[in-house]
């Protein structure tokens, strides 16, 4: 996560930069809960309706979620999207931006 930390902070005027690590937080963000929650991708997938593969790429930040899709995994996981996106990490990026 520092490279890309570093890579946003050395341009922070650019949008671009900033996206991906906005996508980077989200994507470790659903990884994050689905891990307290104790559940496997094919349990996520199954209460979200998203497919395990689609979810494993969202994970590794290989593909990126939109809101339709955040939605259903907060679904999958019993939350609602503000309880989702309610932790520091988020703060702390939308401090620097």
């Amino acid at each position: 996560m520092q490279i890309v930390k570093i890579f946003v902070y050395d341009y922070p005027g650019c949008a671009s930069s900033a996206v991906v690590v906005f996508t980077y937080i989200i994507c470790k963000r659903i990884k994050e809960l689905r891990k307290v929650e104790k559940i496997t991708l094919e349990q996520l997938a199954y209460r979200s309706g998203i497919s395990k593969g689609g979810l494993s790429e969202i994970e590794r930040n290989m593909k990126e979620p939109g809101v339709y899709t955040i939605f259903r995994i907060c679904d999958g996981l019993g939350i609602t999207m503000k309880e989702f996106f309610d932790f520091p990490e988020i703060d702390d990026f939308l401090d620097k931006v």
